[in-house]
């Protein structure tokens, strides 16, 4: 993304996180595109964080945290 975006989603993720890849996706499918997505992996379990750590779109940061923060 060349500019700041108008929209900034933010999109929390805790223990097994069921939903997480249809939300994300549900996210990315938005007929708007100018949003940037900032996912926080709160001590997210590997199967889901390895799903979000192999997408590859510009509008996507990861936050890791070691722990759940709240």
């Amino acid at each position: 993304m060349s500019q700041t975006p108008a929209i900034s989603v933010l999109m929390a993720t805790h223990g097994e996180a069921r939903y997480v890849q249809s939300s994300v996706e549900s996210i990315l499918a938005q007929t708007y595109t100018e949003f940037e997505l900032i996912i926080v992996l709160n001590a997210l379990a590997d199967a889901p964080r390895t799903y979000l750590e192999s997408l590859i779109d510009s509008r996507i940061t990861l936050i890791h945290n070691t722990e759940n923060v709240g």
